[in-house]
């Protein structure tokens, strides 16, 4: 079927989307014009002047009458190109009727030849997009090596992240350990800190104290007629190690007082009933991330 001189064959069965008939139509070789204007008209006036040009400005080179038919040999907006009288001359066209020639089998033969040439053309094309939807898929695709690591490592960590015990969970038997709770909850830094620095002071402030011990030992030992500088010089230094004694038993018994407050207050009001698991995604490249908790 012919439309607007195009027929558009569809290879293979195919459907063509909007711009690639667009482009087909861009891409239609033009028809010639003498071919498209092919046909004649009528005198339907009782009579109509022939112009020099498509006006009424042109000169006047005759007069035909009604009934009086003449080859068209172009057109333009109202106007009718002729022969007439073995010149051309242009006619009104509200004057006369135009009847069209049917196309030749040599014009159609030569339209459907363009038209197997389009469709080469729009297959050839068609091709090429597929080619290239291929490229990008297999570019955009991981390899299944590398999805299969992905998996496994996402897998491991959610493992291992399902594994870590609520506070809520924290038995009152950790209190006793300095850092107990942080470490029963799974914050080992937290919990190894608050250990080492209790024990820290415990360990410094015995030692300290068995200094004390020493120099009050020495002070008890001098003889009575010993020099009064003697017996200061021991004093002072005892007194100086007693006192750091206190303030590191002092720290140690406040560490461990920090330990309780965070163990009832601190620990469960952050971690108290919640669990977090994670768990890998059904596209095999996400983790899905979950927090309960439980009331």
């Amino acid at each position: 079927m012919f439309a607007n001189g195009i027929n558009f064959l569809f290879a293979k069965g195919r459907g063509l989307s909007l711009p690639v008939i667009l482009m087909a139509c861009l891409l239609a070789p033009a028809q010639p014009a003498a071919a498209q204007m092919q046909g004649a008209v009528t005198v339907t006036s009782r009579f109509a002047n022939i112009r020099g040009g498509p006006g009424t400005k042109y000169t006047r080179l005759g007069r035909v009458y009604r009934g009086e038919r003449y080859t068209v040999t172009d057109q333009m907006p109202d106007w009718y190109e002729i022969s007439y009288k073995g010149r051309s001359g242009w006619i009104f066209g509200q004057l006369v009727r135009l009847e069209k020639a049917q196309p030749s089998q040599t014009e159609v033969d030569k339209v459907s030849t363009e038209i197997m040439v389009l469709n080469q053309r729009l297959d050839k094309m068609l091709e090429r997009i597929d080619q290239a939807n291929e490229m990008l898929a297999r570019k955009l695709a991981p390899s299944a090596a590398d999805s299969a690591a992905a998996v496994k490592a996402k897998a491991r960590m959610a493992a291992k992240m399902r594994k870590m015990p609520a506070g809520g969970k924290v038995s009152p038997a950790w209190l006793f350990i300095p850092g107990g709770p942080r470490l029963a909850a799974g914050h080992n830094l937290r919990g190894y800190g608050l250990l080492a620095a209790t024990a820290g002071c415990l360990a410094a402030g015995t030692l300290y104290l068995g200094d004390y011990r020493d120099y009050r030992d020495q002070y008890r030992a001098l003889p009575p007629e010993s020099a009064p500088e003697e017996f200061d010089q021991l004093y002072g230094k005892s007194k100086d190690k007693r006192r750091l004694s206190n303030a590191l038993f002092y720290s140690a018994a406040g560490l461990y007082a920090l330990n309780t407050l965070d163990y009832f207050f601190l620990l469960p009001r952050s971690l108290a009933g919640m669990e977090l698991r994670a768990e890998p995604a059904a596209d095999g490249r996400n983790i899905e991330l979950s927090l309960t908790r439980t009331f």
